[in-house]
């Protein structure tokens, strides 16, 4: 059952390797300016700063309170706000203290305490709280308040709050409900169109601290919603390196059939020798380091080498196959460097394995082989 799974969802994945090479032909992706300068978590740099650039009357989008008074109903819930007066931001109550944003009117006094990932401070929303109530006048109208912005709207902390009431709000449901009304403000007017496209971009970015956006561009993962083809990926994921370590070993011995030399391998050290649990743990990060060796001729081998993460092909001296340091400027190839390594000096050509797969599953049709590895080859038997 499970191999039969298994093949459908190595099915799936071929499709899906297809669907995603078109889609990035069609310039389909997923790049957010916003997520190149700062990371999405970012409460002060990211989150405060572009929610005050719009709810900031002043700001260089001229619309005025157009986006405050959204705010104010989408996020703040308030349809009596009054005429407004002041828009803060790091709002400063003692040397410790910073609220992230003051919004005061003839009515209401409010404080937004914005949480991200930061932990709460001791007495933080009962003393923001206590300061807004300490500007109120006798006005019985008037009304201090303190709102608690997270990612899912959860509670503040008891040492924090101290039993005074507040209200949370969440990024999750307040401010994108907001950011879409921005949007539907502004969509028809072509002169704001870079403010509507910086609020779309900055909506990816909350959905994707919600876990509500899905990428353009998914990962294999998210695509599947068979929840037997999520098992069968766990059950893959605990042998693949089995499965990989196979394909690797098979790899090492066709070379013995492609290559134009005689394998010696059973005439050099074993602890340089390729074996199947060696291609496995290569694969765990357990192992490195080992090889198959052709002959060349009495002084010289032709090796095809796995290190820590390339996979080289070379040539390395010998007396009697017993492994000798190559000098460096010995020989000369187009293509090869000197490699100092600890165990031999030699020269090789390298490339990185997982960005030459098509190396190990299709050697013999590979472009590296017929167009660098072959001329190699010629290159020896007319040198060497």
């Amino acid at each position: 059952m499970f191999y039969k799974q298994l093949i459908d969802l190595i099915d799936k994945y071929s499709f899906y390797k297809k669907e995603i090479e078109t889609k990035k032909k069609n310039g389909i992706n997923n790049f957010n300016p916003i997520l190149v300068l700062r990371k999405k978590g970012e409460e002060v740099g990211l989150h405060s700063q572009f929610i005050y650039s719009l709810i900031d009357p002043n700001a260089e989008h001229y619309q005025d309170t157009l986006f405050l008074d959204l705010f104010i109903k989408d996020v703040l819930g308030l349809d009596d706000f009054g005429t407004i007066s002041s828009v803060e931001r790091e709002y400063i109550i003692d040397e410790q203290r910073r609220i992230d944003f003051v919004i005061q009117s003839d009515r209401y006094k409010i404080a937004i305490e914005m949480k991200i990932y930061a932990v709460d401070q001791k007495n933080q929303i009962s003393d923001y709280l206590k300061d807004m109530q300490s500007k109120i006048e006798t006005d019985e109208d008037n009304e201090a308040q303190v709102y608690y912005l997270t990612l899912y709207g959860k509670k503040a902390s008891q040492n924090s709050h101290n039993n005074v009431d507040y209200k949370r709000v969440s990024f999750q449901k307040h401010i994108l409900n907001w950011l879409n009304s921005c949007q539907n403000e502004i969509k028809n007017n072509t002169n704001l169109k870079n403010i509507y496209e910086a609020i779309e971009q900055y909506k990816i970015v909350v959905e994707k601290l919600t876990n509500q956006y899905k990428d353009k561009i998914m990962d294999f993962s998210q695509t599947l919603e068979n929840k037997e083809d999520k098992k069968t990926l766990f059950e893959l994921g605990q042998n693949i390196h089995k499965y990989q370590g196979e394909i690797l070993d098979k790899f090492f011995e066709e070379l013995k059939e492609i290559l134009p030399f005689e394998n010696i391998d059973n005439k050099i050290d074993k602890k340089l020798m390729v074996s199947k649990n060696r291609c496995i743990n290569w694969f765990l990060d357990k192992d490195k380091d080992f090889a198959t060796f052709f002959k060349i001729n009495d002084n010289y081998l032709f090796c095809v080498f796995l290190g820590k993460s390339n996979l080289h092909f070379g040539i390395v001296k010998h007396q009697s196959f017993k492994i000798l340091n190559i000098e460096k400027n010995e020989i000369s190839f187009n293509g090869l460097q000197f490699r100092g390594f600890k165990i031999f000096h030699w020269y090789s050509m390298s490339y990185e394995l997982y960005n030459n797969l098509d190396l190990i599953v299709d050697f013999n049709n590979s472009k590296i082989y017929n167009n660098e590895i072959k001329n190699l080859i010629e290159n020896i038997n007319l040198k060497v």
